[in-house]
């Protein structure tokens, strides 16, 4: 369903008379990947063998940021091109769409989630198909099957810990992430890139190998360890950028360049640390609500972004970023599971 709602949207746009109509439009596909984000991560995390779960749950980072410098190079080359390419350019995002959509039909149900509700039948039926005979489902479930679920299971004694962690360390990763790429343009004036036509190319090559790069080290480190490590060094980039003078402009190219490879890298984890934190019959419920909460960090940070600019100047504004990736970091010290070697119904532990 949210790919449907998503495909019929975007393609939608090509028609648009009315600015209305275009934000109309523009909700309908955000509601749809609002929910594909949720239930798409629920699923994956539920088809994949522990080993190799924490590479699968993070190429969602990476497709997600191959998409967006396929998308930020299109238009930077075609929103000129005719009076009619924009609209070209958004009812473009109707193809990979339909191609998800197509690909998607005869998804099976999660067998942990039909065996949850009481279904064991079906779930068995679902392993035998897509697993064999030899592959049964986890313990965790009381003699019917059953267990509770909904939102308010997530703030119960032994998952509340991990629902503000999820919560707030998602929100701390996006309000510097959103804030600073959609208005980068005046990032990079203000570290002196705005006139080099190779700035944006090269940024985006960044974007895409430190995706690829997080895709490594969520294989080879400790969820923790990536996670606390990776706040801690885009946190001092940002204050390399805020301390350093507008003279001192090679050094602020590279405090930038490395915040950008850190924050593509280590954002592979808002894939992995939800699916994984918590149990079958609240992971789409606990997925969808840090997902929630980080739509609202990213709104916060475009909007606040360019007023602390004009008002604060560059460099006290990103001290401001700086000090949220600290709460960051200092949560993930906190409240942080290690969930690398975890199975998904121990992901209920406290």
């Amino acid at each position: 369903m949210s790919f449907l709602i998503i495909t019929a949207a975007a393609f939608a746009q090509f028609y648009v008379r009315s600015p209305a109509e275009l934000c109309l439009l523009r909700v309908l596909i955000g509601f749809g990947m609002g929910g594909d984000f949720a239930v798409g991560h629920a699923i994956l995390a539920e088809f994949s063998p522990r080993k190799h779960r924490g590479t699968l749950l993070g190429s969602f980072s990476v497709v997600w940021t191959i998409g967006y410098v396929v998308a930020n190079v299109l238009g930077m080359h075609y929103a000129d091109a005719s009076p009619d390419a924009w609209r070209w350019l958004l009812a473009s995002a109707g193809v990979p769409a339909l191609i998800v959509l197509v690909l998607r039909m005869g998804t099976p149900e999660s067998p942990r989630w039909l065996h949850g509700k009481g279904r064991v039948a079906e779930a068995r039926a679902v392993l035998l198909k897509h697993f064999g005979a030899h592959v049964t489902l986890d313990g965790g479930h009381d003699e019917h099957g059953q267990t509770a679920g909904g939102f308010a299971r997530l703030f119960r004694k032994d998952l509340i810990r991990r629902t503000f962690f999820n919560c707030a360390f998602f929100v701390c990763l996006v309000i510097p992430y959103f804030a600073i790429y959609t208005f980068l343009p005046t990032i990079l004036k203000a570290i002196h890139l705005n006139n080099d036509s190779s700035a944006d190319f090269l940024l985006n090559g960044f974007l895409v190998l430190g995706a690829l790069i997080g895709i490594w080290l969520t294989i080879k480190l400790p969820r923790r360890v990536f996670l606390i490590g990776s706040f801690a060094v885009t946190c001092l980039s940002l204050i390399a950028l805020s301390v350093l003078p507008e003279s001192a402009a090679m050094g602020m190219i590279v405090a930038f360049a490395i915040f950008t490879l850190t924050m593509s890298a280590f954002s592979n984890l808002v894939g992995v640390f939800p699916p994984e934190c918590f149990p079958t019959e609240v992971r789409a419920c606990g997925v969808g609500l840090a997902i929630a909460c980080s739509r609202l960090g990213s709104a916060v940070g475009t909007f606040l972004l360019p007023l602390g600019i004009a008002h604060l100047g560059f460099h006290a504004t990103m001290t401001v970023l700086a000090a949220v990736l600290l709460i960051g970091m200092v949560v993930s010290i906190a409240w942080a599971p290690e969930t690398k070697h975890l199975t998904l119904n121990e992901a209920s532990g406290a």
